[in-house]
């Protein structure tokens, strides 16, 4: 094939391997006597050292919001009777109306799902029967708003009115209903309006005319004007909402939103089931739309503004059936009856009674009559890579991947009706809990300290006493989501008469801008070892006298001139840092974690991995080449799932390699790292092909020399699971 065999796979001589981790830490169990009268010991992980970790410091206070989000008040001047809105000082009759309408106006589906500290200010978002209408102060010149939304039917048939979360109109219980009430006029034309679609919800905003007489009240109120407009149709114009995304969000929701310091609860419910959605040829925004679906109805902006590696999240959808044939309980049994599972590898029984968590695990196979024997004993199952032996679940962690461009990973989680299987404890992962099936009663605490904000590593088994106060408690149905950054201790429990399933959707292990850090400082160190006299020559004679603990409250001259020597030293490692290095290493490290990506069949019929050679006659295939010519349009198979990384080859030469995870096994770190060697000439190409993904281009476009380089290097990456075709790739015999 020409120059194809320019594309030779060889050994990469690598300075470092990572020590395999799983995407979850296994907690150290003693020996113990199962409920089955037997006696195992299972294995135990060794406690973490301490390592540098970083301060948690939030950025959400809705406090310093609310207290922000009025006007300034102004002199009383004399308003015209003509005037459209009143204000109505704190008085009898209005604290009355005020507690009528927080205690039952706010419609059927409305429920608090906790209960807020008097120190906590909460923000509400609320379904009530009739709009409300705000007043509003811009420079002297007033305006009037008033929202009105698409009219939707409960299910008793009542009509409401959904109102949608926004900075200019929202109610505070400190503020909006405490200061002012507000009351239309009549006299008012309507100057202009806009409907706008946004996360399935419709309204129609609605800019009244100005008034000029009219004077700034003097009470502080919020501005609702022809600011909100102009916002809104920024907004509209920044998020065009194609027909994949609005198949994504259904149809209208009823919902109740609360936030606080600590946790953000959202309740939402819909009129129809949004279908988790499938691949779509672009693996960033297949992975963006994935993730929008396992969070929605809460908005992905505002999730990383907001929530991401901050607090928990908790997002009730009342749909039992929103990740319907993700995985069940007859997944978890075909798996037992049919894969070979091990005990310890693949799967954990535990239980967790009078504060102690005990593991039962024995040797070998877990065979699905003991592991149920376990289950109806009292015994929680935990399988550990449901990804390994679950389409539909490795589907869902690949396609997450691309969005993160971090190793996702899963557990899946089943408990008989009123037990605990796992004891409090916090992890070093960010976790999104999926219900999907029965009920399960969560419990989250505060990350201790500053050093167990956002740890490297899972922490041991805590007793009930070492956890603090419990900052939020609820029962998660199926459909629920729960989400909580690493470090927060969190404990789980069935409740009488309801087993539960879900699925711990874990990412961003060992991700933090210090795992970067390490990474760029060592290969800093190699190189200025290489290029740097200063850094090779000795230490002085009497360092032992003057530094370390014991020397640490003396004052002399020595002893200053070493920690000079350091700071200078700490100033010259940073012009050999390699920033791009350390990424590119990184970026290997991330390529052996992940997993493969799951092809669709249309995506199989257009690969490699999908052709098929027939045979004509015993020992005589149909076919043995694929048939791509100059005209054939290709791609990058995934985004995310191809580097171009500078290596060394088998002399400690400099080499051109490729890494890749198309072609990794399920099952995490079972093989090898997948590379291969390519020549520098060649390299222009590739990086092309990765620049304009997700679009399909010609092989003829390819900028190399000939067409028969170009052929043979596009032959090539195919033949290895690396491109994918336009349209379906004939397979041709060999050419004599």
């Amino acid at each position: 094939m020409g120059k194809a065999n320019k594309l030779s796979k060889t050994s990469l001589n690598k300075s470092k391997v990572p020590v395999p981790l799983s995407a979850f830490a296994i907690y150290s169990a003693q020996t113990t006597t199962t409920k089955r009268g037997r006696v195992e010991s299972s294995s135990s992980v060794q406690e973490p050292k301490a390592v540098p970790t970083y301060l948690f410091n939030p950025e959400n206070d809705r406090t310093s919001q609310v207290k922000n989000s009025t006007t300034s008040t102004s002199l009383i001047k004399q308003i015209s009777n003509k005037a459209a809105f009143s204000l109505r000082r704190a008085s009898t009759k209005r604290k009355k109306k005020q507690k009528k309408f927080t205690n039952g106006s706010q419609g059927a589906d409305w429920q608090p799902y906790f209960t807020p500290n008097d120190d906590e200010i909460q923000t509400i978002n609320f379904i009530k029967s009739g709009p409300i209408k705000f007043s509003s102060t811009a420079s002297s010149v007033q305006f009037e708003a008033k929202l009105t939304d698409d009219i939707a039917k409960d299910e008793a048939g009542n009509k409401q009115t959904i109102y949608k979360e926004d900075r200019s109109i929202e109610l505070s219980t400190s503020q909006s209903l405490t200061e002012c009430e507000d009351e239309g006029s009549d006299d008012k034309t309507k100057k202009d309006d806009v409907t706008i679609h946004r996360d399935g919800v419709t309204m129609d905003l609605v800019v009244m005319e100005e008034k000029n007489n009219l004077q700034p009240p003097k009470k502080k109120v919020r501005v609702a004007s022809r600011e909100l407009l102009e916002q809104e149709r920024r907004t509209l114009k920044q998020e065009e909402v194609g027909k994949t995304r609005e198949q994504l969000h259904g149809d209208v929701f009823k919902s109740t939103e609360k936030t606080s310091t600590s946790f953000t609860t959202i309740s939402k419910k819909a009129s129809s089931i949004p279908k988790m959605p499938f691949p779509q040829g672009n693996s960033e925004k297949d992975g963006r739309l994935l993730f929008e679906w396992l969070i929605q109805p809460f908005g992905l902006k505002k999730f990383f503004s907001n929530i991401w590696e901050r607090k928990p999240l908790l997002v009730r959808r009342h749909i039992s059936n929103y990740a319907e044939g993700l995985f069940g309980s007859d997944d978890l049994n075909r798996i037992l009856n049919e894969c070979n599972v091990r005990f310890g590898v693949n799967l954990d029984v535990t239980t967790y009674q009078d504060g102690r968590r005990e593991t039962h695990n024995v040797e070998g196979r877990a065979f699905s009559p003991v592991v149920w024997d376990y289950y109806k004993n009292g015994c929680s199952v935990r399988l550990k890579n449901p990804q390994a032996f679950s389409k539909p679940v490795w589907q869902l962690c690949a396609t997450l991947q691309e969005y993160f461009k971090s190793m996702v990973g899963s557990n899946i989680y089943l408990t008989p009706p009123g037990t605990q299987g796992f004891a409090p404890h916090y992890d070093d992962i960010e976790a999104f809990v999926l219900q999907l099936e029965g009920k399960k009663r969560w419990s989250l605490y505060n990350p201790r300290s500053a050093a167990e904000t956002l740890p490297r590593f899972s922490s041991k088994n805590f007793d009930p006493s070492e956890i603090g106060e419990e900052i939020f408690s609820t029962t998660l149905e199926p459909g629920d989501l729960l989400y909580f950054p690493r470090g927060f201790i969190h404990q789980a429990s069935s409740l009488p008469g309801s087993h539960s399933l879900h699925i711990t959707i874990s990412t961003y292990q060992r991700n933090s801008w210090g795992d970067l850090m390490q990474e760029l400082f060592s290969g800093a160190l190699t190189r200025a070892f290489a290029e740097d006299l200063e850094f090779r020559k000795g230490l002085p004679l009497d360092y032992l006298s003057s530094l370390g603990v014991e020397n640490s409250d003396k004052v002399s001259v020595s002893r200053s001139e070493a920690l000079k020597k350091v700071s200078e030293l700490f100033a010259r490692l940073a012009q050999y840092a390699d920033v791009d290095g350390a990424v590119d290493q990184r970026g290997m490290d991330f390529l052996y974690d992940a997993l493969p990506p799951a092809l669709s069949q249309d995506e199989l019929d257009r690969t490699i991995h999908g052709a098929k050679v027939k045979m004509t006659s015993p020992g005589h295939p149909s076919a043995c080449l694929c048939g791509v010519s100059l005209e054939t349009k290709v791609r990058v198979l995934r985004k995310n799932a191809v580097r171009v990384c500078l290596g060394s080859d088998a002399n400690e030469n400099m080499a051109v390699t490729v890494h890749h995870s198309l072609q990794n096994s399920r099952v995490y770190h079972e093989e090898e790292r997948k590379f291969f060697e390519l020549e520098a000439d060649c390299a222009p190409a590739l990086e092309f092909l990765l620049h304009r993904y997700p679009a399909y281009v010609p092989v003829a476009s390819l900028p190399l020399d000939s067409d028969e380089e170009k052929v043979n290097f596009a032959s090539s990456l195919f033949e290895k699971g690396i491109l994918i075709a336009e349209e379906k790739i004939e397979l041709v015999p060999e050419q004599l």
